[in-house]
């Protein structure tokens, strides 16, 4: 509820400058949340232009052999699967609209020794992955010679900020 308000007093000073702005709060990790995000989006603006995956979250620091699995699968369903959702629903609107961008936000983790938990690696390789994944896909699908403007990227975050 403290996010939600706080992404509402976001909107609201953004519309405040004279700007367009919607708070919507999304559990990344709920498709039909996500859906209705892009839905809505659609709605308030007339496209989805573009799209930025920055949700994400740390492990507690276990070694492989002493890392609880409800934690890993809390990890890898926020930091991959959160990522994947709103790819997936993004890239359906984009490909309709034949325009879009997505920029996936890469974890600091690989370069923090400190914080080299087994799934926070993990996590940071695969989020990777998946846009090289989710990339192809969306080309494949779409017919590479229709879809000009289409892009997906991942930006890599090596300092905290």
């Amino acid at each position: 509820d403290s996010q939600r308000k706080k992404i509402e007093a976001e909107a609201a000073a953004i519309r405040d400058k004279g700007q367009s702005a919607v708070a919507i709060a999304v559990d990344v990790t709920d498709a039909e949340q996500v859906d209705n995000l892009v839905a809505n989006t659609v709605m308030e603006f007339g496209a989805l232009d573009i799209i930025v995956n920055n949700a994400g979250r740390w492990g507690r620091s276990h070694l492989a052999e002493e890392t609880p699995l409800d934690e890993w699968r809390q990890v890898v369903d926020q930091n991959l699967t959160g990522v994947f959702i709103p790819c997936m629903a993004a890239g359906r609107q984009m490909i309709k609209q034949q325009s879009g961008k997505i920029i996936n936000i890469s974890s600091v983790v690989f370069w923090i020794d400190e914080i080299k938990t087994t799934s926070n690696l993990f996590n940071k390789i695969e989020r990777e992955k998946l846009d090289i994944v989710i990339a192809s896909r969306f080309l494949q699908k779409s017919q590479i010679k229709d879809l000009i403007n289409l892009a997906l990227n991942s930006v890599r975050c090596p300092v905290i900020v």
